[in-house]
């Protein structure tokens, strides 16, 4: 395989396959580098990718705690795995409706949309108070929000749809995002740096390495597709 081992121009857009901006942990919502492994990281906490700094146009810093975060241990495997294989998995997973979630508001009937309520307390000598307060219906906000499901009339693959990769087994959203990278690194066959049945799988394409998290229950009888590896396990761990 042809290492080419040059700056990546799409940096921006690949790396934004791998980040959940919205995420928890906010120390991982930006791409970061590495300071143990000297390596800048994307990740969503379900699929990474490991690009050493000197691929990449743009300066990267480290983020609070990255120094914490590890590779998780996986059994190393050799084996190699074509793009044109993971396409055609893809393409072989069932089709669903398409389903668009369009937000909608209503008036909070509690509180007439004013969004505050009347509290109201008679004491021992019979004198009543009041007070108001934000509507505990609405929140104060005079509305309730909703989310309304919309059916656009196409199909779609099924993002929950199974795939099978060597011993493991994982959604098609995570290997559609896999996938997508591949295509903008220009990938074609790619080695398989660990796989194993509870852990992380790891492919690596000239330098660059993407970990993704598979399955952690036995769905084997619900696969849509399959990615044979003709691998060779190693007794030794990442």
């Amino acid at each position: 395989m042809e290492t080419l081992n040059k700056k990546i121009k799409n940096e921006d857009e690949l790396l934004g396959l791998f980040i959940d901006v919205d995420g928890i942990h906010s120390s991982i919502r930006l791409p970061f580098l590495h300071p143990t492994y000297n390596e800048v990281w994307a990740t969503d906490e379900h699929v990474i990718i490991r690009i050493p700094p000197e691929r990449l146009y743009k300066q990267y810093e480290p983020t609070d705690g990255c120094e914490r975060l590890k590779i998780p241990m996986a059994t190393l495997t050799s084996a190699t795995c074509t793009l044109a294989d993971i396409n055609k998995a893809l393409d072989s997973c069932p089709l669903v409706d398409e389903v668009l979630i369009e937000e909608y508001e209503e008036k909070c009937k509690e509180c007439n949309g004013t969004g505050e309520v009347e509290w109201e307390y008679t004491d021992g000598k019979m004198k009543t108070h009041y007070h108001d307060f934000d509507c505990p219906i609405c929140g104060g906000d005079g509305v309730i929000s909703y989310d309304k499901e919309i059916k656009t009339g196409k199909k779609v693959p099924d993002e929950n749809a199974i795939i099978q990769i060597g011993a493991a087994l994982f959604r098609y959203r995570i290997l559609r995002i896999v996938a997508d990278a591949l295509k903008m690194l220009g990938a074609d066959t790619v080695n398989v740096t660990a796989n194993t049945p509870y852990g992380m799988t790891e492919i690596e394409y000239d330098g660059i390495k993407i970990g993704f998290m598979c399955i952690m229950a036995d769905l084997s009888e619900k696969i849509s597709a399959e990615v044979k590896l003709n691998e060779t396990y190693l007794d030794k761990q990442l």
